[in-house]
């Protein structure tokens, strides 16, 4: 089953969903946003915004990240935890 999803490319899907998100909860330049979860970020919200303040926060130590971009931070820690993100 992996092999298969493999040959796919959800970009679109991916982008089409984050363009849903950013309209129903009416995000704007100003407002920043907390990814919980975000992963390596290749698939995070900051994989299609390059314009609000995003802080990622997952597990992943910081070298495995795929997103280097400047409105992109990423905090390693544990989402049940976040006195570490200011």
């Amino acid at each position: 089953m992996m092999h298969f999803l493999r040959k796919i490319n959800t970009a679109d899907l991916r982008r089409k969903r984050y363009e849903r998100i950013a309209r129903t909860l009416q995000l704007r330049p100003g407002d920043r946003i907390l990814d919980v979860g975000c992963g390596k970020g290749g698939r995070s919200i900051a994989a299609f915004n390059r314009e609000n303040e995003i802080v990622g926060v997952d597990l992943f130590p910081e070298n495995e990240l795929e997103v280097e971009q400047t409105n992109f931070r990423y905090v390693q820690g544990d989402a049940t935890d976040l006195h570490s993100i200011s």
